[in-house]
Order: C-alpha cells, then structure tokens, then sequence
C-alpha cells in the first residue's frame, strides 16, 4: 500500500469531480476496463469525488460522454506538477540549489572538535 502511495506521487494524480445521473454507470465501465478509480465520495445524488492517476485521465473523458456525466478536475498532486511549478519558478529553484551549495561548503570549515574531561575543568563557587 505504502509503494502504491510512492508510486502514484512519482506518477502523479488528479482528483476529479463526475457530475451526471449515471453515476454508477460510470464507475462499472472504468472499473470494468481496468482504472482504477480511489477515495470515492458521493456529495449528492448526482455528484461524487474519486481520485485517479494522471495518465488515466483522459480516457476516462470518453467513459464519462459514455454514460451521460461530466468531469471537473478539482486539484492535481505528483511529482509532475511540482516540477511544473518549480520550471516557473527557476529563480527559486536556483535560490535553493545556491543555499544546499553554501550550507554545504560551509560545513567543511569544521575542522576539529575537541573534548577535555572533567578532571581539568575548575569549580566555580557562587557567593
């Protein structure tokens, strides 16, 4: 379970709102063809919310005109689209590279680290 949960933030994945009369039309002909389809939420008589990965997507577009309902996306997640939005973002990409770089260049003036015992150290007396 734990590697599926890897595998599809790698992957990517998309929730999805499916509107229509036929709900459960809908998820027989997906399941019947093999996508997989999690998480799914019914809002109302007519609506529900599932999550599914990226690359299945768009055939389920056909599924859905199939049985008579509409999809929205409702959020996406995955490795994929972080990279999307770090490609827009390029200087904060750059930003955080430069402080790995720094912190670790920074790390190897560490030289020596030297431990005395307590035999050595003197009492100091509070008055």
């Amino acid at each position: 379970m734990l590697l599926q949960k890897i595998f599809l933030l790698i992957k990517g994945y998309v929730i999805i709102m499916v509107e229509g009369r036929h709900l459960e039309k809908f998820i027989n002909l997906a399941v019947s063809r093999g996508y997989p389809l999690w998480n799914l939420h019914r809002l109302s008589p007519e609506s529900m919310i599932a999550g599914v990965p990226v690359d299945v997507f768009p055939h389920l577009r056909h599924i859905a005109r199939a049985a008579g309902c509409r999809i929205k996306i409702k959020s996406k997640g995955g490795l994929p689209f972080v990279l999307l939005k770090i490609r827009r973002r390029k200087m904060l990409f750059a930003g955080a590279v430069v402080f790995l770089i720094s912190l670790y260049v920074l790390a190897l003036f560490i030289w020596s680290v030297e431990v005395k015992s307590s035999g050595e150290l003197k009492l100091v007396k509070e008055e």
